[in-house]
Parts: structure tokens; C-alpha cells; sequence
């Protein structure tokens, strides 16, 4: 079946420690910016993504690099500490 939007899925480190030191290095926004570069390079014009509500760190980050808040899509539609974002390529 074919998707229209790629969805990011599982923005993960190990440790807190390991993902501040990561983060402050600019390595998420790298991952970032290589996975949407990948989708743009597949011709998708839009991407995706949940986070949870208790993710401040995740929703700032998300906000900062050009995501707005969408409605919950697919298994999230309902469930409350879900927060969708989408983000035109």
C-alpha cells in the first residue's frame, strides 16, 4: 500500500546523560534533517510524527525545526497524551 506522508517513528538514546551531550552536539538535528532530506528525495512533500505530551524536550525540538501540531493520526486518533506533528518539506 502506499504511503503519502513517511512517518518518524522512535527518536531514541540510551541514557539521559548520552542525549543531553548528543543534543547539545547538534547530532539530532543532523538526524533530522537527513531523514526528511531522504523523504524529499523520495518525492514526499510532507512528514509526520507523534511524541508524547510528557516529552517537553521532544515537542521543543519539533517546534524549533519548522513542525506544527496536526491532528492525531492513524493508531494515535483518541488517545490524549498523544501530540501529532507535520511538517511540509
Amino acid at each position: 500500500m502506499p504511503v503519502d506522508e513517511p512517518e518518524q517513528r522512535r527518536f531514541c538514546t540510551a541514557q539521559w546523560n548520552e542525549l543531553y551531550r548528543k543534543w547539545k552536539s547538534g547530532i539530532a538535528k543532523r538526524i533530522l534533517d537527513a531523514l526528511e532530506a531522504k523523504a524529499a528525495d523520495l518525492n514526499y512533500r510532507t512528514v509526520k510524527l507523534e511524541t508524547g505530551e510528557a516529552q517537553r524536550e521532544a515537542v521543543g525540538f519539533y517546534k524549533k525545526n519548522g513542525y506544527r501540531l496536526i491532528d492525531n493520526f492513524g493508531e494515535y486518533e483518541g488517545c490524549d497524551f498523544s501530540i501529532c506533528f507535520g511538517k511540509t518539506l
